[in-house]
């Protein structure tokens, strides 16, 4: 059984992993994990949300080993905000998964009712 504490959590569909280099440093990646939640729109039509999740360059190997394992299933990650200062366009907010942080399946959770 898998307990979930407070905090922020993103859910989706595991789409997988991607390394992107930096515009103006290829030798520099961002890892993020990727998370997709399709839905219908006003009019009828599919949509899919894409939930962006960056990664510690230390945990990059675990976390890709992951989301390999656990492409295509419904999971749930603990993530936290980042407020980032810089670069050309000012200022962002990014979702980040703390390392060490695991990434599990939704179905494996067990929701503890509290009087």
């Amino acid at each position: 059984m898998i307990e979930l504490q407070n905090g922020t959590f993103c859910v989706g569909i595991m789409h997988g992993f991607i390394s992107q280099p930096w515009s103006n440093d290829p030798n520099k990646f961002n890892h993020r994990v990727l998370l997709t939640n399709p839905y219908l729109d006003g009019n009828g039509f599919q949509q899919t949300e894409v939930i962006t999740i960056d990664i510690s360059q230390d945990d990059v190997q675990r976390v890709q080993s992951l989301c390999n394992q656990l492409k295509d299933k419904q999971v749930i990650i603990y993530t936290r905000f980042d407020a980032r200062k810089g670069g050309k366009n000012g200022a962002w907010l990014s979702r980040f998964m703390p390392r060490g942080s695991s990434i599990q399946l939704l179905n494996s959770l067990e929701m503890k009712k509290t009087a």
